[in-house]
Formats: C-alpha cells, sequence, structure tokens
C-alpha cells in the first residue's frame, strides 16, 4: 500500500514574504508622515507668519503680487494687520480687502475705514472698495470727491480709475480743475489713462490691472 505525506514547508519559505510587507508598510507611513509634514508648512496659516509679502512689497514691481497674495490669507489675519503701525502692510491690507470679491464682511472693514479718522487709511478703502465692486463704492467717491481733505479728494480721484464707472466720470472732470495741484494732476492722469483712442468725446476706460 502505498503512502503519501505532505511535505512540510520550510520556515523560510513560510516568512519570505514577511520582511516585503514590512518594508510597504513602513514606506506608507513614511510617505504619510512627509505628507504631513508638507500640508502643515503650505497652510494659509502657515505662510501668513512668513516675511515674503513684506519683502515684496518693498518691490514696487512686485506690489501687486503681495497683495493678490494677501487677499488670499484669513480674513482675521488681513484684519490683524489693519491695525498694525507699519503704514506699507496696511495700506496692501487695505487693498487686499479689495480682491475678496462678494465679501460683505470685507466691504463692512472697509465702509468702517472710509468713515475713520485716519484719511490714508479712507483713502486706500475707497480705492478698494472700487477694486471690490461693490455699489457702496458710488457713495463714498462722491462724498470723497466733496471733502476738504485734499488726500480724501485723491482717493476719490484713484477710487474712479478703479472702478471704471462711467458715472463717476464728471467727479473726475471737477477733480481735473482741483485748487491741489497732486489732485488736480492726479485727476488729469486718470482721465488721460480712461480715454480711449476709439471714445475721445466721452471716453470709456481702457483696461487697466488693478492694484
Amino acid at each position: 500500500m502505498t503512502t503519501w505525506s505532505r511535505t512540510p514547508r520550510s520556515p523560510k519559505s513560510r516568512t519570505v514574504s514577511l520582511p516585503r510587507r514590512g518594508a510597504w508598510k513602513l514606506a506608507a507611513a513614511f510617505a504619510a508622515i512627509l505628507a504631513a509634514i508638507l500640508t502643515w508648512f503650505l497652510t494659509p496659516s502657515r505662510r501668513a507668519s512668513e516675511k515674503e509679502p513684506r519683502a515684496l512689497l518693498m518691490q514696487p514691481h512686485e506690489q501687486k503680487k503681495a497683495i493678490r497674495w494677501m487677499a488670499g490669507q484669513p480674513l482675521p489675519w488681513l484684519k490683524k494687520h489693519l491695525e498694525g503701525d507699519d503704514r506699507l502692510f496696511r495700506n496692501a491690507a487695505i487693498l487686499a480687502l479689495g480682491h475678496r470679491k462678494g465679501d460683505r464682511e470685507a466691504t463692512r472693514l472697509l465702509l468702517a475705514l472710509c468713515d475713520g479718522d485716519d484719511v490714508d487709511d479712507a483713502g486706500s478703502a475707497a480705492i478698494a472698495l472700487a477694486i471690490q465692486g461693490e455699489p457702496e463704492a458710488r457713495e463714498v467717491v462722491a462724498r470723497f470727491a466733496a471733502a476738504d481733505d485734499p488726500l480724501l479728494r485723491e482717493g476719490a480721484v484713484n477710487a474712479i480709475a478703479e472702478s471704471r464707472d462711467e458715472s463717476l466720470y464728471p467727479l473726475l472732470s471737477v477733480l481735473a480743475e482741483d485748487a491741489d495741484a497732486r489732485v488736480r494732476s492726479a485727476a488729469q492722469d486718470a482721465a488721460a489713462r480712461l480715454r480711449g483712442p476709439a471714445r475721445p468725446e466721452h471716453p470709456g476706460p481702457a483696461r487697466q490691472e488693478p492694484l
């Protein structure tokens, strides 16, 4: 009678795949840790603490890039910089609010700045409202165009240029004859920029990239 017996597998054959499975698990764990570290470094909250935007603001040709970067940061981060002592960075934060299209909280912040005591901030806020394209910008521009402070009138000029709202062009014509030389020059320059070659009598705006 023939008997059959099963040849047992050697210990080596039973464990040969274990080191490979362990290596894959280790590689997967390492990849997950690396991804977590990269995510932490690249989140807006992490980037917001970097000094790069401040350095870019010191270079006139890079200011637009810095302002757009700031516009993408969380609103609490921008609000914090609205209260800072750095005039350049605060002005950039105000303009960055204008790039938050449809953000009513940003609009409320800008309107509060327009009603504040700091005329520099108010002028920048008027420009930012014009960039944002909110209807409140018209009322602010009309009010600033008739203000006693020439800085506010100059802010109105720049806001008109940014808004490209033809209903505000008559104000620009008035400001082009302002008693203040700086306001007068700004209004004349804005009118020249907005004057299209095909519409010399009542010019439509040439395409102008906002700050």
